[in-house]
């Protein structure tokens, strides 16, 4: 089988869309496939050994020249002016991105269909990339997709964003839509990184597989649940915040803290620790709370990990359906950023420390996750019924 991967590229450091797309290439490759990516070249998706490598735009956001684009977001979150923000739907997202922006679509799905057209694939898989959905569909080669509960046009849209770009695909006899986010249904098949419990889609093409990345099976908890681990991305609550606030909480606590704090400088003061980066996978299964933004990825590892999280989303809408989510199942407590404050902090902390129920929830939840099979299930749909 022939695999075209085509991430999302997106200006600002993320690991979402380059984690899920090695992941899949390496499951593919270890089974004998043959791999390209189609992606721009950045430190969101690097070069891998044995894949073919196709150059892609890159979107920036508002439409800004691409160095200011690529600080934007980070400088917006480093001065807190994120708090404000908010992204009603992920139609939105693209737009604030450039995504949506006519020239860059149309540049994107004619690097796309050269890709295809010299990789000749089997099949295209969009990792939330919706160019690639419709430069499969004018090259006539089966597609599917990355999808999620929140990134549905029946659950969120902005079609104001989409229309010149719409309009475009009218132009080309592509099927008329009301909003850009229905391309996602063009896809023959779709994979959901979760569960039917925490986002439940229905259908005979939608396939729940769990994470595609970090896990390959429920990771056992420790004893010892005394790790409070800290991570806020490209969110409301600035490094800085984090920092202060949490350092705050638990400064008399003796509770080993690890704040991963983007641009901040790397320090350690009694039991508390401070640097731009962490090994989750190490500091999760002691884990006693998880405080995090709300993230697909993050919500994720918390669960597999058996993790109760603190989420504060802000008004970002897919972190606030996660956090809804990890709510609902009892693995978890939403807040919101004024709430993001050490007394409440504290609270919520040794509410963990003395109801066991939110991290059985957490882990309950987490062996779901882990039975679905993840990218390897992705790649044995797609050999039954591509190869």
């Amino acid at each position: 089988m022939k695999l075209l991967l085509a991430p999302l590229g997106l200006a600002t450091r993320t690991l979402g869309p380059g984690l899920r797309t090695i992941a899949l290439a390496q499951n593919a490759m270890s089974r004998g496939h043959s791999i390209a990516i189609c992606a721009p070249a950045d430190n969101n998706m690097p070069p891998l050994a044995g894949v073919t490598h196709y150059g892609a735009p890159m979107p920036s956001p508002l439409g800004l020249p691409l160095t200011l684009g690529r600080r934007l977001i980070p400088v917006m979150g480093q001065l807190g002016i994120l708090h404000k923000m908010e992204v009603r739907s992920f139609e939105e997202v693209l737009h604030l991105t450039g995504a949506l922006r006519t020239n860059f679509f149309e540049r994107d799905i004619e690097h796309i269909r050269s890709a295809i057209r010299d990789f000749k694939p089997d099949i295209v898989y969009s990792e939330f990339r919706l160019p690639a959905l419709v430069a499969a569909h004018l090259e006539g080669i089966p597609a599917v997709a990355s999808h999620s509960y929140p990134t549905q046009a029946s659950y969120a849209k902005n079609p104001e964003f989409s229309r010149r770009v719409r309009e475009r695909l009218v132009k080309w006899k592509l099927p008329e839509i009301d909003s850009i986010l229905n391309v996602f249904e063009w896809a023959e098949h779709r994979f959901i990184a979760s569960s039917k419990e925490l986002e439940p889609i229905s259908g005979d093409c939608i396939h729940h597989v769990g994470p595609l990345v970090y896990f390959h099976k429920f990771v056992e908890h420790h004893t010892d649940r005394s790790n409070v681990v800290g991570y806020m991305g490209n969110s409301q609550i600035t490094p800085k915040l984090l920092v202060k606030n949490v350092g705050t909480a638990l400064k008399d606590s003796h509770l080993p803290v690890f704040l991963s704090a983007k641009g901040m400088t790397s320090a350690s003061h009694d039991h508390i620790h401070v640097a731009d980066h962490f090994d989750f996978t190490k500091l999760l299964p002691n884990g006693l709370a998880y405080i995090n933004h709300g993230g697909q990825n993050s919500i994720m590892m918390g669960l597999i990990h058996a993790v109760p999280q603190i989420i504060c989303p802000g008004e970002i809408f897919e972190r606030r359906y996660n956090a809804e989510s990890i709510v609902k199942v009892g693995a978890g407590v939403r807040i919101s950023p004024e709430a993001f404050r050490p007394d409440i902090l504290l609270r919520l902390i040794t509410r963990f420390q003395n109801d066991p129920s939110y991290a059985a929830n957490a882990e309950t939840v987490g062996r779901w996750l882990s039975n679905l099979g993840g990218a390897g299930r992705v790649i044995d749909i797609l050999e039954e019924h591509y190869d």
